[in-house]
């Protein structure tokens, strides 16, 4: 996928469902990163502070920046979700930098977990998610 010049190979998705985060990959053509939250009427301030997170370039790094290249709210029967686009799928520290940060600008006080797209395969689907290869 292009996004502008950008080459999408990621995304950290922002789900509200259960109260349980988690990161994974998932993309045709690369990796992406997921992070599910649980929003519920809280989706409004948290889309608002996440666009303007992304739009206001508020991140410690260039390379975190650069990272970032859209971002989606998806409302859905089974639970709304939000993912922020990013560039590069393999880029561990960065990654993680920006979940951080997400998590720390939406004031979310839970766990959120990451997964590669292999470990999001063998997931249940419908099962909370309590594991993960990194836990921020």
């Amino acid at each position: 996928y292009r996004l502008g010049r950008y080459r999408l190979q990621g995304w950290l998705r922002i789900y509200w469902l259960t109260m349980t985060t988690v990161v994974g990959e998932q993309c045709q053509e690369a990796k992406a990163e997921e992070v599910p939250i649980d929003l519920h009427c809280l989706q409004d301030p948290y889309w608002e502070e996440l666009l303007m997170l992304l739009v206001g370039c508020d991140w410690d790094t260039d390379g975190e920046a650069e990272q970032i290249c859209g971002a989606v709210f998806q409302p859905r029967s089974r639970g709304h979700k939000m993912a922020v686009w990013i560039s590069k799928g393999d880029d561990e520290e960065t990654i993680i930098q920006i979940g951080r940060k997400i998590k720390e600008r939406l004031h979310f006080p839970d766990k959120i977990f990451f997964h590669t797209v292999e470990d999001q395969k063998a997931l249940v689907r419908g099962k909370d998610i309590t594991t993960g290869r990194y836990v921020l």
